[in-house]
């Protein structure tokens, strides 16, 4: 179940790292608009957001205390004071995507289909919604984010 969109997050997550190749630290960092959610902040909100449905089908949370700094609601703040490396960033993303999809793999078809008791209910009916939208919908739609700081910053589209 969810093969297609494990695939579709794997692409998603290669685009993701043509987008971050040529980034400087500080540009990592960069807020070129007021208010403008940094590439860092980006990529920590998504690992945040993967670890959690992770822990939701029996993986361990590695992130919970990254709530401050990248959950909904929360606010970016320019530089790389009071955020964990761009290392740690990336690492974290890249190992919450692999736990999620693991995990993924390893539900029973019954706690997927299962009633999405969590976020988004009535757009996203089952657990199996959730895990679709928060592989697939919620990378692309930050890593558009990610593209819109990099065009800000002056690089070209990369396709």
């Amino acid at each position: 179940m969810l093969s297609e969109a494990i695939n579709s997050h794997l692409a998603v997550r290669g685009y993701s790292d043509q987008q971050l190749a040529d980034l400087t630290d500080e540009e990592f960092f960069a807020q070129p608009a007021a208010g403008m959610n940094h590439v860092a902040w980006n990529l920590g909100h998504l690992a945040f957001y993967l670890d959690k449905p992770a822990g939701m089908l029996g993986a361990a949370v590695e992130l919970g205390d990254w709530a401050d700094r990248f959950a909904q609601g929360s606010t970016p703040t320019p530089g790389p004071a009071g955020y964990p490396s761009r290392e740690e960033i990336c690492t974290a993303f890249t190992s919450a995507s692999d736990r999620c999809i693991a995990a993924i793999k390893a539900a029973p078809d019954d706690v997927l289909t299962a009633a999405n008791t969590v976020a988004m209910k009535d757009a996203l009916p089952t657990m199996a919604d959730l895990m679709n939208f928060l592989l697939v919908g919620h990378c692309a739609l930050h890593f558009g984010q990610v593209s819109a700081v990099r065009r800000a910053l002056g690089r070209p589209p990369l396709f």
